[in-house]
């Protein structure tokens, strides 16, 4: 699978620069006390990569003052996918990331660049972190929990991969970007840990996003079919309870009149082309044309009914549509008042408190308000479009009674007109009846009548088979669904049984690492392992509450992922970026210990990319060499620019 590295890091704007060296492979350490700039060194990365630092954000509580008080300011990483390096350049306060490739010397290369959005506006829409995904291997993994999908992206693999200097070390994962009760959700934090462990699990996640989207459709195909067959029926019960045939059936029989046509045709012309046609005749065929305009304006009307059913079909899928959306903002609503998710001064993603200025996003920027969408509301909000889903299903509903009013409308006339037909026929076999007919015209005219009675038969059979063969095409549209959701469902259940092969794998050979780790930095430690359905760490099979083995355990964790990509092909992308794991309470002897493990990695023959920052000395002595970045108090990451410099992004 894909290998991810970060080569270089930089900031520029009008009042404060950073440039970092080119990193190498495998382990490099930034170095400095606290509060020099090594949370920062990370979240300039992790912003980088489209991902959401509060501190960088002029609203909030902790900003940091430089970067928030700079002006026209950017952050540029230099990152190598699977040997191809490419800049990743994104403007503070803009949520975009412009992607440049470039050329094994290190320039840009001529194919120009890409501009991303980082989040999702659309469903079809290619953000960021679809590229990193795609160049990486790993397809946009979509899970479906309550009624709604949910598409993982980069920062949320990152949250296995970005050891930041979490709270609560005890958590292991890496806190989400916007955290609320789906993102964090228990079936969330599963999905990261398969989608970065398990090839089949990747295909797995992937075939049940099919699955999903074919049931969609098949449903919909299923509501079309037999809205059709149901309004079939009741035009054949309009005409006097006509039994259903099949196209085979109809088209038979629609041959044998043709036969039986083509003979009496051959008998009239023989008798007719002996003299010219009386009165009586020349009535007769008035009669006939102005049956034959009842017929055509028989076979339009069954036209325009057709379109009716087909937009009854259109509109009961789109009704199914709207009352699945009122089900899933019901859910929200209601999970709102058990939870007091939302407020009306609580920002929907971070549950933050904010205020959002006329004329400006949450996030600050301006906005057209015509234009502003958002996809998470207050309570109040959700109402409305609960209520905005309520009209726009009663406007269908009342939009299909109106349809089905039409159709009946259009039955009647049908009706109307096949009786007028029917009159008319009669008239025309009267008047062969009359006595100032002669034996010749007579006979005749009984030709004629035995033609347009199969004529008009065969018109029935035509607009029946027309009917029968739209349900036909209906049909096999529904069976192709059918069989393309068939397949999705196999394809599942088959990943299914391999996948949990395979993550049984993964799981034994993630404890056998880990339970190595951990037994040899903590003494008291003599088991290790990862619960099989949440994927935490079971100390001393759950015994164990030592709580300053928290950080051996979130960091050794890390390294156990690290370690296995390296050992098999499976996505996790080969980098692990650690801020200071020792803010969260170690003494330096274990934490030494718990670092010097990060050299059993050396064995391997891949290549692998591990940046660390720590405080001053709080590695092993050996590490030395690997010192990359060392930060003092006078000395921090970001520094003044010298007046008159230029920048350039």
């Amino acid at each position: 699978m894909g290998a991810l590295k970060i080569l270089q890091v930089s900031y520029q704007g009008d009042k404060y620069e950073f440039e970092s060296p080119e990193f190498g492979e495998k382990l490099t350490i930034i170095e400095g006390p606290n509060g020099s700039g090594k949370s920062t060194f990370f979240n300039l990365i992790y912003f980088g990569l489209g991902g959401k630092v509060d501190e960088f954000d002029q609203r909030s509580k902790e900003r940091h003052a430089e970067i928030t008080g700079d002006t026209n300011s950017f952050v540029q990483l230099k990152v190598s996918i699977n040997l191809v390096e490419y800049s990743l350049i994104r403007k503070l306060g803009e949520n975009l990331i412009t992607v440049r490739a470039l050329s094994p010397t290190g320039a840009e290369a001529e194919t120009g660049a890409d501009t991303y959005p980082i989040y999702r506006p659309e469903a079809e829409t290619k953000i960021f972190s679809d590229w990193v995904l795609e160049k990486l291997g790993i397809p946009v993994v979509e899970i479906f929990q309550g009624g709604r999908n949910f598409k993982l992206n980069i920062t949320d693999l990152m949250r296995l991969i970005y050891h930041n200097q979490a709270p609560d070390p005890h958590g292991i994962y890496k806190p989400a970007d916007n955290s609320n009760f789906l993102s964090d959700s228990l079936e969330v934090r599963r999905a990261i840990f398969q989608v970065l462990v398990g090839k089949t699990l990747l295909a797995l996640y992937d075939a049940m996003g099919e699955l999903k989207r074919s049931e969609r459709e098949l449903e919909a195909a299923r509501a079309i079919l037999s809205e059709y067959q149901k309004v079939v029926g009741e035009v054949l019960k309009a005409r006097g309870g006509a039994t259903v045939q099949n196209a085979h059936f109809l088209n038979k029989r629609i041959e044998e009149i043709d036969a039986q046509l083509d003979k009496l045709f051959r008998a009239r012309s023989e008798r007719t082309s002996r003299g010219e046609p009386t009165q009586l005749m020349q009535s007769i065929d008035a009669d006939r044309r102005r049956l034959g305009e009842l017929v055509s304006r028989l076979r339009h009307e069954r036209d325009a009914m057709e379109v009716m059913i087909r937009d009854k079909g259109r509109l009961s899928s789109v009704v199914a549509s709207i009352r699945d959306d009122m089900d899933r903002v019901s859910k929200v609503i209601f999970t709102h008042e058990q939870l007091k998710l939302f407020s009306s001064d609580t920002c929907p993603y971070c549950l933050n408190a904010v205020s959002r200025v006329q004329g400006h996003c949450v996030c600050g920027n301006p906005v057209d308000e015509n234009d502003y969408q958002r996809f998470f509301y207050s309570p109040t909000e959700y109402v409305d479009i609960y209520r905005a889903k309520k009209k726009s299903l009663q406007t269908m509903l009342s939009t299909i009674e109106d349809t089905d009013t039409d159709i009946s409308d259009s039955l009647e006339k049908q009706a109307a007109l096949e009786k007028q037909t029917a009159e008319l026929a009669e008239h025309i076999d009267k008047s062969f009846s009359l006595p100032q007919a002669e034996v010749s015209e007579i006979q005749t005219e009984q030709l004629d009548e035995k033609i347009f009675d199969l004529k008009n038969e065969q018109n029935e059979l035509f607009q029946a088979l027309k009917m029968e063969e739209k349900v036909e095409d209906l049909q096999r549209t529904f069976n192709a669904k059918r069989e393309i959701w068939s397949a999705a469902d196999r394809l599942v259940k088959q990943l299914q049984l391999a996948s949990k092969e395979e993550l049984a794998g993964r799981v034994a050979g993630f404890n056998e690492i880990y339970n190595d780790f951990m037994t040899k930095v903590l003494a008291e430690c003599r088991t290790a392992r990862i619960d099989e359905d949440t994927y935490m760490p079971v100390i001393n099979n759950g015994e164990y509450r030592e709580a300053s083995a928290d950080v051996s355990k979130r960091f050794l964790y890390y390294l156990a992922l690290l370690w296995m990509s390296l050992k098999h092909d499976m996505p996790f992308p080969q980098v692990l970026l650690i801020d200071t794991p020792e803010t969260a309470g170690i003494d330096k002897d274990n934490l030494v210990l718990m670092l010097r493990q990060m050299k059993l990695l050396d064995g391997e023959r891949k290549d692998y990319q591990i940046l660390l920052s720590t405080g001053v000395d709080k590695f092993p002595p050996e590490y030395q060499q690997h010192v990359a970045i060392r930060l003092r108090k006078d000395a921090k990451l970001l520094r003044e620019r010298p007046r008159n410099s230029s920048k350039s992004a």
